[in-house]
């Protein structure tokens, strides 16, 4: 028993040692980062009166959030926030929209509360099918889009793609808003990049430094 414990701190210590350097060398600007976008595998949809259309939200915007990250690539990049040289830096949100085309809605539009935690976060990218495997993944794992108290609950997480494992990851609510749909539940991701590029990379850098 007394081996066995000792073994999994052992591996706990490692596996921070690990992510702790990994993620040093991103602020190095020693590894590439690729944006993958919203991954809503955990997510639900709080506030039936806010999601009347679950069909309208499977069929056409968890495709178009993601892809609006994409055609509206300078708005959302998060390069400079990071200070990523060119080669360092892409937005690639295929991973994600193929886990999200496999999501049925219907279930996940609810009212009342609901969270996730860091588990939740490590087996949503713990099956990510990456073909660039020698860079860093940074997705916004969405625990709830809650239409009720008008914000998006996300966990920011860092994954290494060479092996899905979770570097790192910090749970962030953002206020949603805007016309139209798909305008009020990007909001959050326009206000995260601005929180990001004021303060949240300098503490970062710190940590793993």
């Amino acid at each position: 028993m007394k081996k066995t414990y000792l073994t999994l701190i052992f591996s706990f210590i490692m596996l921070n040692a690990f992510s702790q350097e990994k993620m040093n060398e991103l602020f190095k600007n020693n590894v590439k980062l690729i944006f993958m976008g919203y991954d809503f595998s955990q997510a639900r949809f709080i506030g039936t009166d806010g999601f009347t259309d679950p069909a309208a939200i499977k069929d056409k915007f968890l495709s178009a959030w993601n892809n609006t990250f994409v055609a509206e690539y300078e708005k959302f990049s998060l390069q400079s926030a990071f200070k990523l040289t060119n080669d360092k830096y892409e937005t690639n949100v295929d991973v994600v929209q193929d886990i999200n085309s496999k999501i049925n809605v219907h279930e996940r539009v609810m009212n009342g509360s609901y969270s996730i935690g860091e588990d939740d976060v490590k087996k949503a990218v713990s099956h990510y099918k990456s073909k660039e495997k020698d860079a860093i993944g940074l997705v916004y794992v969405v625990e709830s889009f809650n239409k009720t108290l008008e914000k998006a609950v996300i966990w920011v997480t860092f994954v290494d793609l060479s092996n899905n494992k979770m570097l790192y990851t910090e749970k962030v609510e953002e206020k949603a808003g805007g016309f139209g749909l798909k305008n009020y539940w990007i909001a959050p991701a326009t206000k995260l990049k601005k929180e990001i590029e004021s303060k949240k990379y300098k503490i970062w850098k710190n940590k793993f430094k």
